[in-house]
């Protein structure tokens, strides 16, 4: 997920989340305010996998904090947004749900889920930075984590190799400036 979309939902309460049925799960990371001495300007970046509900499956929300455990304020955000998807996410279900029985000739759609509340949002096991400007980095390495593997919990004693992924980043920043222009 996009950091301004991300804020957009935060900011804007009208703002319609833009989900498919099978949309089953949301990688994403977020800038946030924190108040370790050692990091610049009290900007730190965590990342969030939300798998959203469906008939079989609660919420879940999982957030990976590179430094310690999350604090609550950005729990706190990250819930508030997984709801919304969720309430997104169970509609559009719905909705693909009635149009496939209509199209079955069938009279009945079948009843909704209403499993779009955040219980708990659990904190991802995962190596630990060491140092005050990586955190950006391991959130990134978080989330390929997670789509290369789908499981939300990593080894905290796995070996983020830092300086390999900032190549990477650069590299494909580089690229896309060949493809797109300088704009």
């Amino acid at each position: 997920m996009c950091i301004d979309y991300f804020e957009s939902l935060e900011r804007n309460p009208d703002l319609e989340p833009d989900l498919s049925a099978n949309t089953t799960r949301v990688l994403g990371i977020l800038n946030t305010e924190y108040a370790e001495a050692w990091t610049s300007k009290g900007s730190h970046w965590v990342a969030f996998a939300i798998d959203l509900p469906t008939r079989h499956q609660k919420l879940r929300v999982t957030v990976y904090d590179s430094l310690a455990p999350t604090p609550e304020s950005t729990t706190a955000r990250v819930a508030k947004v997984a709801e919304r998807l969720a309430k997104t996410s169970v509609a559009e279900q719905t909705r693909t749900a009635v149009m496939r029985t209509i199209h079955k000739g069938i009279h009945e759609p079948p009843s909704p889920h209403k499993n779009t509340k955040v219980h708990k949002v659990e904190q991802a096991n995962g190596p630990r930075q060491k140092d005050g400007s990586s955190c950006g980095v391991y959130a990134l390495a978080y989330m390929l984590h997670v789509a290369r593997t789908n499981e939300v919990d990593m080894r905290p004693s796995e070996i983020i190799p830092i300086d390999d992924i900032r190549h990477q980043i650069a590299r494909s920043i580089l690229k896309q400036r060949r493809v797109f222009g300088n704009a």
